[in-house]
């Protein structure tokens, strides 16, 4: 990383020309930002929780953002990650 504070880190992902219009229709004006920046520390924090397996299990598809939303907020952290493993487990 560049000490200059100038200096500020972008993400760029490759979509589908289908993903880019259903983002771009459902996004308002303005939201990406705040959308993506959430979305963001999201991940680092499931890291934080459930390490790199956490996030193998959602890039693979075998746990969906659907499923770690409904896990809610009230979960400890250790029945959130044995709800995770036992997904992960279900899906193989």
């Amino acid at each position: 990383m560049t000490t200059d504070s100038n200096y500020r880190p972008r993400l760029s992902a490759e979509l589908t020309q289908e993903q880019a219009a259903r983002l771009f229709e459902i996004l308002p004006r303005g939201w990406q930002k705040p959308i993506f920046q959430t979305l963001v520390n999201g991940l680092i924090e499931l890291y934080d929780r459930g390490g790199i397996s956490a996030l193998g299990a959602i890039a693979s598809k075998a746990v969906s953002i659907e499923h770690v939303v409904n896990l809610g907020h009230s979960r400890t952290i250790k029945d959130t990650i044995k709800v995770l493993q036992k997904l992960l487990e279900d899906t193989h």
